[in-house]
């Protein structure tokens, strides 16, 4: 019984460390994600401000991340959609609008990562797109 024991726990290994070993280092540098993480819906413009540093340092280097690096990164998604073939969307306001309250203006800019089939950033945009 401790071959069989052993042979799994190596073969778990052969197949965990591979995972492991591609995960990305990203180098956030001076981009305050606590900011970010806290500017829920983007109502006090605190993304708005955070948005050159965000396009500059942190934006290059989410391709290939993870929905939870993503999260880990600049929290939880303000909305979210799934898509067709398993892709997901997520969304982050990053001024006020509508979705701060009906006074202000529909379109709001927008942060949008699309995530593929396997849950992997493969598209990041910033856009201006009306509020659902």
């Amino acid at each position: 019984k401790s071959n069989k024991a052993m042979n799994k726990k190596l073969l778990v290994l052969c197949f965990l460390v591979p995972l492991w070993a591609c995960k990305k280092d990203i180098n956030l540098q001076n981009f305050d994600t606590q900011a970010w993480q806290a500017d829920l819906k983007g109502c006090h413009n605190q993304r708005l401000e955070l948005l050159p540093s965000f396009e500059s340092i942190v934006k290059p280097q989410l391709k290939g991340l993870s929905e939870g690096e993503i999260a880990k990164i600049l929290g939880k998604p303000d909305r979210q959609e799934l898509f067709k073939r398993n892709q997901k969307f997520y969304f982050y306001y990053i001024e006020k609008g509508k979705q701060c309250t009906d006074t202000l203006p529909d379109n709001a800019k927008q942060l949008q990562i699309r995530f593929d089939g396997i849950g992997n950033v493969n598209e990041v945009v910033v856009s201006y797109t009306p509020i659902k």
